[in-house]
């Protein structure tokens, strides 16, 4: 069995992504061996002035649109997403497969660049969409959670063969469902162990919908209907709703790039926290905005400048580590680095002039809100190089 080592001077580790100096790192057949800590490293090859950092994961994408950049630019959410007439349905209807693929494989080299190592895609077009994105992931080590749907229209045994070929559901509206359906739905999940997720809340007309239908917030029918133990947005969500998910201990996947770009609200992200709502990030459609989580982290780091309280920069990078590895039920195995876990991780070059000079007190801070896909040295998946900017330099 053949084994690896790597020496860094710095590394985020543990559940706590503590800051660890001279960290030696052993990992074979894909999983972590060993970590030492204030290891001297006479004997073992260097990397100078480079930080080790967890995998990322994005917590929310629709990669099948890579192919559309900016066509939705300018454009409402309704008028972009919404089938079967929204810009993005027209084209996915028209696009050929060569042009598809090609897309999506340019948004997972551009997340393999920046740090991400799993990404959970909200998938489109039923088994096809599915299968799709199945035979690309066969190219690359990139990790996925994909969460389909239905297509074009929600029935149940259509949602059946989707549930077979998916690691669960990734609803759209579930307004589109009636109460025994998604009671139904829902059996299906639990009998699978699949996760159950929906976007809640993302416009103010979803929500109304679902109060003229039902008398009740999509958000109250997607936990006590559904049983989702995952929200997409949940913009326009009241302090019931957020007691409710509080209660329900449902995680929240919040896109605030993705909420600007289509000129909707942010989240009440200040309530969330203030109740210990697990919150994880996502980039959402990328026709709107790239997978690089980088560009989110720092956008979220700004806006929430201007709340009471701040978000510490840490919380902000276990959104995008620690906590999305919990809601998909991968916490045993990835998330943070330490031993009998995967050895998922990327190496931060921190001699880049836009992160010096290095304070190490404000090292969360640093990487939040300055670091970027170019200080990448390179990706591991399970173990393997899966980027490398030397490379791509050379």
């Amino acid at each position: 069995m053949s084994s690896n080592t790597l020496f860094v001077k710095h590394a985020l580790i543990g559940e706590e992504l503590e800051l660890k100096q001279n960290v030696e790192l052993k990992y074979s057949e894909g999983y972590i061996d060993r970590i030492s800590i204030d290891v001297k490293a006479s004997t073992e090859p260097k990397i100078t002035d480079c930080l080790l950092i967890p995998g990322l994961i994005n917590g929310h994408t629709h990669i099948g649109d890579s192919f559309a950049k900016e066509m939705g630019y300018g454009k409402t959410l309704s008028e972009v997403v919404e089938p079967p007439n929204g810009i993005k349905h027209r084209l996915l209807s028209t696009v050929s497969q060569e042009e598809l693929i090609s897309g999506m494989r340019l948004a997972i080299r551009e997340m393999l660049s920046s740090g991400t190592t799993l990404f959970a895609d909200y998938r489109e077009g039923g088994i096809d969409g599915i299968y799709a994105l199945k035979q690309l992931l066969k190219e690359s080590m990139i990790k996925s959670i994909i969460l389909g749907r239905p297509h074009p229209t929600v029935d149940m045994e259509k949602l059946q063969n989707v549930l077979k070929m998916s690691d669960g559901l990734g609803i759209n509206s579930i307004n589109l469902l009636s109460d025994s359906e998604l009671e139904l739905a829902k059996l299906f999940c639990v009998e699978g162990q699949k996760i159950i997720s929906t976007h809640a809340s993302e416009t103010s007309q979803e929500r109304d919908i679902s109060f003229q239908k039902h008398g009740k917030s999509d958000i109250e029918r997607a936990i006590n209907t559904f049983n989702a133990e995952y929200l997409i947005h949940c913009i326009y969500s009241n302090d019931n709703d957020l007691d409710l998910i509080a209660k329900k201990n449902v995680a929240v996947g919040i896109c605030p790039r993705a909420n600007h770009y289509f000129g909707l609200d942010v989240p009440p992200i200040q309530k969330m926290i203030e109740r210990d709502i697990t919150l994880c990030l996502g980039t959402d459609n990328v026709m709107a905005n790239s997978p690089d989580l980088f560009r989110e982290m720092e956008f979220l780091a700004k806006y929430a400048c201007h709340l009471k309280n701040p978000i510490p920069a840490r919380e902000i990078l276990k959104m995008v580590t620690i906590n999305p590895a919990r809601v998909f039920r991968l916490d045993h195995i990835l998330g943070c680095l330490k031993e009998m876990n995967r050895a998922d991780f990327f190496l931060l070059d921190l001699t880049a002039p836009n992160l010096r000079p290095i304070n190490q007190s404000h090292i969360y801070e640093t990487i939040v809100l300055r670091a970027k896909a170019s200080n990448v040295v390179s990706t591991h998946v399970n173990g393997m190089k899966t980027h490398d900017r030397r490379e791509l330099l050379s």
